[in-house]
Order: structure tokens, then C-alpha cells, then sequence
């Protein structure tokens, strides 16, 4: 169920709106939940303001809360934009950097800090800053469960990005690092232990459109260290490109795609608590998985 509502007060040039979203279910097999989820957003001249909170006991996905979830407050004039608060942005694609509050699938990778984005006749620089948790699920930890994640990340990040169309296309140029706590149950004296691990991408992409085509690459590179002892752990690196083109009533589109981030056996490819020197949940590129439909999908009758 969801409703919404909104309010404007001409005279002061503001207005509030806002939306509720609820979600109810009793089964016989113990799948139940209370999810509400309530979100304003008031705008006065340059200022706005943004804000959520929950009631979930339990919720369909993730753990009991009830309270303020999200609060956002922005400033923009001219050139400049100011946000303060949980922030969620994108680079390019999003191969080095794309944050997403994925209530469906219980998945928050914005972060708690400051984005400020300057708007320049020939450029555009965004900086960002802020910590990043994020809660998973994970058979290597205690306590897994299906529904309650069990496993947490912590991640500050902070980083710029800069575009510009002043040769005509529009170029970009992004670095980011993430300072990270990582939590491991078990090293090899069987103890466990909190890694300081340091993520540095650095990043660029071009984009052209033109009547008939338009045309996409991007590139990102990563180096991770354990500053603890110093120890270099490892790097990688990934590419997407991209074009389409356009005749009348027909498109084509063809993507290259090569994340190659990190090498792992099969067994090992969703153990991101003994593997830290992984893509990271802040990166969102374009998906690498093979589109399919269930006529091809094998069956057991």
C-alpha cells in the first residue's frame, strides 16, 4: 500500500510533500512483516530538506527499526550545490561508483557526509566525503539468516570528480578511496581480527552522442593495501563500452563489458568477508549477467 500527499504555501514560495509506503503479511510459515516507511521533502527557495523514517517490526527484509532512517538537507545557488546528510551519487556508469537505497533486496550503499557539486562554464567538479555501513548476509559469519543480515561493512569514502564538454564529448576523470574496517571472525591463529584496508580507484570515460549513434566507454583502475603491516594486497581493473544506433524504428545496441576486478574459484565468488580486495558494494556498473528468458532455462519435471 502506498499513498502520498502534498502541500504548497505560495506565499513563501514552499511546499512539503511526502508519501507513505506500507507492507503487511501473516503466513503460516513464519514469513511475516510490518514495514511502513514514511518520507517528506520540503522545498524553500534554495534550501530543501528530505528525510525517512521507519517502523518495521519485523521488517520484510533486514532488522527491527523504528525511527529517524534518512535525513538530507540541500542548498543550491547558482554554480554550487550543497548537500548535507545521506547522499547518493553516480559516476559515469557507475563502474567506479554508483549508490542506491535498494529497499527490495535490503541493499543502502549511500554515505553519511557531504556532496558539493560546482557547476563551471566549461567544467563540472562533484566531491563527495562521507562513511558508508552497509549490512549483509554471510554463511562465513554466525548467526546467518535469510531475511536478518549478520555481516557488516564499514567504508569511508572520499574522492572528486570532474567532467567537461569543452572538446565536445563529455569527459570525466574520478578518484575515490575508501578507508575501510573489515571485519574478519577467523585469521590464521583463528582469532578474530579488524583490518584497516585501504581501496583507491582512480577512473575515466568518455561519452558522444550524435542523431544516429550514441557511444559510451569507461575504464577503472583499483590498488588495495592493509595498512596495518603496509602489506599491498592487490589491484584490477575494468572496462565497459558501449554504443547504439538508431534508424528509424530500430535501434542496435552492442556492450563490451570486462570486470576484472578480482579472479576467484566458483566456490569462493560470494565470500567477500575472506576476500576484501573485491569490487565493493559502492560500485554498481552495468550488469555483466547473461539476459535470458525461463524458455531457456533447464527443468526438472
Amino acid at each position: 500500500m502506498a499513498s502520498a500527499f502534498l502541500i504548497s504555501f505560495l506565499p513563501g514560495q514552499a511546499s512539503i510533500s511526502g508519501n507513505i509506503t506500507s507492507k503487511y503479511a501473516d503466513s503460516a510459515n513464519d514469513f511475516n512483516f510490518s514495514e511502513h516507511l514514511l518520507e517528506g521533502r520540503m522545498n524553500m527557495g534554495q534550501w530543501s530538506g528530505w528525510t525517512q523514517l521507519e517502523f518495521s517490526d519485523p521488517p520484510e527484509l533486514g532488522v527491527n527499526y523504528s525511527g529517524l532512517r534518512k535525513l538530507r538537507l540541500e542548498y543550491f545557488r547558482d554554480k554550487v550545490s550543497l548537500e548535507i546528510g545521506d547522499v547518493y551519487t553516480i559516476w559515469g556508469r557507475g563502474l567506479l561508483l554508483n549508490q542506491i537505497d535498494d529497499q527490495a533486496i535490503d541493499l543502502d550503499t549511500g554515505v553519511r557526509g557531504l556532496h558539493v557539486n560546482y557547476m563551471h562554464d566549461i567544467f563540472n567538479l562533484n566531491v563527495l566525503a562521507g562513511k558508508m555501513n552497509t549490512w549483509k548476509s554471510s554463511t562465513m559469519v554466525d548467526d546467518f539468516s535469510d531475511r536478518i543480515p549478520n555481516y557488516e561493512t564499514d567504508h569511508f569514502l572520499s574522492g572528486a570528480n570532474l567532467e567537461t564538454e569543452r572538446f565536445g564529448p563529455r569527459l570525466g576523470l574520478s578518484y575515490l578511496e575508501s578507508r575501510e574496517d573489515h571485519y574478519i571472525p577467523y585469521d590464521r591463529s583463528g582469532n578474530p581480527v579488524n583490518l584497516d584496508l585501504r581501496h583507491r580507484y582512480a577512473g575515466t570515460y568518455a561519452e558522444y552522442s550524435h542523431d544516429l549513434f550514441d557511444a559510451f566507454v569507461e575504464a577503472v583502475y583499483r590498488s588495495s593495501t592493509d595498512m596495518g603491516p603496509g602489506t599491498y594486497l592487490s589491484d584490477g581493473k575494468g572496462v565497459y563500452a558501449g554504443i547504439g544506433t538508431y534508424l528509424g524504428e530500430w535501434s542496435a545496441v552492442i556492450d563490451y563489458k570486462n570486470y576484472d576486478f578480482k579472479r576467484l574459484p566458483p566456490d569462493k565468488n560470494f565470500d567477500f568477508v575472506n576476500n576484501y580486495d573485491i569490487s565493493m558494494d559502492f560500485q554498481r556498473p552495468p550488469t555483466g549477467v547473461y539476459e535470458h528468458t525461463s524458455r531457456l532455462i533447464g527443468r526438472i519435471i
